[in-house]
């Protein structure tokens, strides 16, 4: 993930700081990424930071148990697309409020949000995403169901 163009990329294209309202775990993925890609090139890097800070979200990856890697980097990529999805509903709302914080309760209801605005994370949709066509046909009438799925 570290050597991928597209997401580093982006993730530098956000300053050193990154943007306003950025998660957690993006802010660790992109300090990782400056550490890997930054001036300091030849120094050791740690990724404790976005380790510990993905477990915080996922506490079944907390401790010393051994874990698949895939599962981390699922969990890390869906963190992120929330922290995304969060960051983005909050600007355009603010811009829809005029800069104005509403008060009230509901978020919790507007941060599941539609699916399609899950799957549309700036940072890996161009790089990870894509479409998933399923095709299931009956043995005995041979009619076709197909199902589109998007993917990260």
């Amino acid at each position: 993930m570290v050597n991928t163009p597209e997401l580093r990329d982006n993730l530098f294209s956000r300053g050193r700081d990154g943007f306003e309202g950025e998660g957690e775990v993006t802010r660790a993925l992109r300090s990782l990424m400056v550490g890997v890609w930054g001036s300091s090139m030849h120094s050791p890097v740690s990724p404790s930071e976005l380790f510990d800070s993905v477990c915080k979200g996922e506490a079944r990856f907390s401790g010393y148990q051994q874990h698949d890697a895939h599962e981390l980097f699922q969990a890390l990529i869906e963190i992120v697309r929330q922290e995304e999805s969060r960051r983005l509903r909050r600007g355009s709302q603010s811009k829809a409020d005029g800069g104005r914080r509403g008060g009230g309760g509901g978020e919790r209801g507007s941060e599941e949000g539609s699916l399609n605005d899950l799957f549309r994370c700036p940072l890996f949709e161009p790089v990870f995403g894509g479409e998933m066509v399923s095709t299931v046909t009956c043995n005995s009438c041979a009619k076709s169901t197909v199902t589109c799925n998007s993917c990260c």
